[in-house]
């Protein structure tokens, strides 16, 4: 897929429902993984599963990691924004913290789709 402005809408479209999914508010989703394997074992496994969505979805598309990362930022950024504005200023910056590491595991798994698939066809 080469499509510049699509392909980046594309991407923040999928960071978007994907991280909505994979943390929906108001549910505590990630509670038992982060009781039973700490911290430090949630966000190994929250990169793996984004990881393995973005793979997914590269295989799908063909989308590029440069355009999901510029797509992604520009997801995250507006909705931190709205974050701030609607619900006021955070004391930890966690929010952040999470969005880079889930924003890192897709474009890592896209790109590993995309040579997957330069490589062996």
């Amino acid at each position: 897929m080469r499509g510049g402005f699509r392909e980046t809408a594309l991407g923040g479209l999928f960071v978007l429902v994907a991280s909505y999914l994979l943390v929906v508010p108001g549910r505590r989703l990630w509670g038992p993984t982060i009781d039973r394997v700490g911290e430090f074992g949630f966000l190994l496994v929250l990169i793996g599963v984004c990881l393995a969505c973005g793979a997914g979805f590269g295989a799908l598309t063909g989308i590029r990691s440069l355009p999901l990362l510029v797509g992604g930022a520009v997801v995250y950024s507006v909705w931190w924004l709205f974050l701030e504005a609607t619900a006021g200023p955070f004391d930890s910056p966690v929010h952040v913290l999470l969005g880079t590491f889930m924003l890192g595991g897709f474009a890592v798994g896209v790109r590993l789709a995309g040579t997957a698939r330069s490589r062996y066809g």
